[in-house]
């Protein structure tokens, strides 16, 4: 249903899209527009950064892409990683796609990179990603309250991790 692949230049406007889109960001940040040049800057610095790795999500039947998701901060020493991913086409929202991107993901991470601990952020009232990261095998491990200021008010963030 879905594959994880590297960015194509042709994705560089669809994911200026979704960053700019307040509906997609909530989930994941606050809102700021970003204008075509910090898009350009910032799709050529994604791949030289060896400390992360970023995927496009594809789905395999319309070779369309659907979603980000990566693993950044990998730290070699301590053998971890914060894991990052949205499904920014709204369209494909519900459809379990963000559940077997976070599967190939944590797979890539613990069988490829040997890494030991895997970690993430998360908004206390996105239900939906809670839920999809629990039933992968994240466990909470605390709570950074009223850590975020996203439309108007402040929000609770989630820690959750999960070990090899």
């Amino acid at each position: 249903m879905i594959r994880l692949r590297a960015f194509k230049d042709s994705d560089i406007w669809t994911l200026h899209k979704w960053i700019n889109d307040p509906e997609i960001i909530k989930f994941t940040n606050s809102f700021r527009p970003i204008d075509e040049n910090e898009q350009r800057e910032w799709f050529q610095s994604i791949y030289k950064n060896k400390n992360q790795f970023v995927f496009g999500i594809e789905h395999i039947e319309t070779s369309k892409l659907i979603g980000t998701c990566g693993l950044y901060e990998f730290d070699q020493i301590s053998r971890k990683a914060e894991l990052r991913m949205k499904i920014g086409d709204t369209t494909e929202w519900g459809k379990g796609y963000g559940k077997l991107a976070l599967e190939e993901l944590i797979k890539f991470g613990f069988n490829d990179l040997n890494i030991h601990r895997i970690w993430l952020k998360v908004f206390e009232d996105n239900l939906a990603a809670i839920k999809i990261y629990s039933n992968s095998g994240f466990e909470l491990e605390g709570k950074m309250k009223e850590d975020v200021f996203i439309q108007g008010k402040y929000k609770n963030v989630l820690l959750m991790g999960i070990l090899k």
